[in-house]
C-alpha cells in the first residue's frame, strides 16, 4: 500500500483565498448599507408624502364647510372693523360672523397674540375659519362654557350654551330648530413639533391648529414637517354677485372683499423630518405669489397645491341673487367628519 503524503494551503494560496473572502464581506456590506439607506431614505419620503396630503386634505374639507351656520341664510352685518381673531366673548364672536374666512400674510413673530410669538414661523401665512359644526347638538346637552347658533332664513339666535332659553327659533312643524356649536378655528406653522415651542423643543415644523374651547384656545399640533403655508383667496368681484372667483389675491384689502372671498388656494411647502447625508437643497420653490429660495440644506420638499370652493357662501350668494336672501340656503356636506 502506497502512502499519499497530505499538504496544507501554502502561504500564497491562503492569502489570496482571504483576499477574495474580504472582497466579497466587503461587497456583501455595501450592498447592505445601501439598500438600509435607501429604505430610510424611501420611508420619510413616504411620511413626507403622507404629511403633505393628509394636511391638504384635512384643509379642504375644513374649507368645505366654512360659512355653515346652520340651516338658514342669517342677515349678518358687516364688521366696522377687521374683527380680532383671538376674541373669545360673545359679542366679538357673533361680529365677526360675517367673515367666514380671514387671513394673515407673511406674518411677523405677534401679529396673531393668541398664537405666541414664539410659535409661529415669521413670513408664513396664517389662516381663520369660522363655522357650525355640522351635526346639532340637543338643547338638554349645551356645554355652558361653550357658544352655539341657531338660523332659520335671515334669523340668527347666537350666545353660550348657559343660556339654552334663548334659542328659541322653530320650524314649520314648531319644532326647536337645529342648535349648532360654533367653531373658530386658526391654521399656522409653527417651528416645533410639540404644544408649545419653548427653550430646548425640537426643530420640526408643523402644521397647527388653534381650537376655540370651552377653556379658551388649544393648540392642537396636525401634521409634521409643514415647512410653510401660503393662502391665496377667490374674490367674487361681479354686482350682482355669481358666487365664482374673479379676482386671485394673497391680500383681500377691503372687509368687503373678504366676505365676497368664495375660493381658497393652499399652498403647502412640505418637508422630510429628517436630513438626507450628502443630499443638498438648492431648488427654488413657488407657492401661488411667493417664492421661497433654495435653502441649501440637507432636507428633501415637495410643494402641495389646490383650490377649494366655498360651496355655503357661493351657494348662498347665487341663491340670494335669484331666489332672495330670504329664501337663500346653506350647504354643507355632514359626511365629512368634525375635526
Amino acid at each position: 500500500m502506497i502512502m499519499q503524503q497530505q499538504r496544507g494551503f501554502s502561504l500564497v494560496e491562503l492569502m489570496v483565498g482571504l483576499t477574495i473572502g474580504i472582497v466579497v464581506l466587503t461587497v456583501l456590506s455595501l450592498l447592505l448599507v445601501n439598500n438600509s439607506r435607501a429604505r430610510v431614505e424611501l420611508d420619510q419620503s413616504m411620511q413626507q408624502i403622507e404629511n403633505g396630503r393628509y394636511a391638504m386634505d384635512l384643509l379642504n374639507k375644513q374649507l368645505q364647510h366654512v360659512g355653515f351656520y346652520g340651516t338658514g341664510a342669517p342677515a349678518l352685518p358687516s364688521p366696522l372693523v377687521l374683527p380680532d381673531p383671538c376674541a373669545t366673548d360673545a359679542a366679538s364672536l357673533l361680529g365677526a360672523l360675517a367673515l367666514h374666512v380671514q387671513g394673515f400674510s407673511n406674518v411677523a413673530a405677534a401679529t396673531v397674540p393668541c398664537i405666541g410669538a414664539g410659535n409661529v414661523v415669521p413670513g408664513t401665512d396664517v389662516l381663520v375659519l369660522r363655522r357650525a359644526v355640522t351635526i346639532a347638538t340637543p338643547v338638554g346637552t349645551l356645554d355652558p362654557a361653550a357658544f352655539y347658533l341657531q338660523a332659520i332664513g335671515a334669523n340668527l339666535k347666537f350666545g353660550s350654551g348657559s343660556a339654552p332659553a334663548q334659542f328659541s327659533l322653530t320650524v314649520k312643524s314648531g319644532a326647536l330648530a337645529p342648535i349648532h356649536q360654533f367653531l373658530v378655528h386658526i391654521y399656522f406653522v409653527s417651528p416645533c413639533s410639540k404644544e408649545a415651542c419653548a427653550a430646548g423643543s425640537d426643530s420640526i415644523r408643523t402644521l397647527k391648529r388653534l381650537e376655540l374651547t370651552t377653556g379658551g384656545w388649544q393648540t392642537a399640533p396636525l401634521s409634521e414637517g409643514i415647512d410653510r403655508l401660503h393662502v391665496q383667496y377667490g374674490v367674487d368681484t361681479d354686482d350682482p354677485k355669481d358666487g365664482t372667483a374673479d379676482l386671485i389675491t394673497s391680500t383681500p384689502v377691503t372687509i368687503s372683499d373678504w366676505r365676497r372671498v368664495v375660493e381658497v388656494r393652499v399652498h403647502m411647502l412640505s418637508r422630510n423630518t429628517l436630513a438626507s447625508t450628502g443630499y443638498q437643497d438648492n431648488k427654488t420653490y413657488t407657492l401661488g405669489a411667493v417664492v421661497v429660495p433654495a435653502p441649501n440644506d440637507e432636507f428633501k420638499r415637495h410643494v402641495y397645491s389646490g383650490a377649494s370652493r366655498m360651496i355655503n357662501i357661493s351657494g348662498r350668494m347665487v341663491n340670494a341673487a335669484t331666489l332672495g336672501a330670504a329664501q337663500a340656503k346653506t350647504y354643507s356636506d355632514s359626511s365629512y367628519a368634525d375635526y
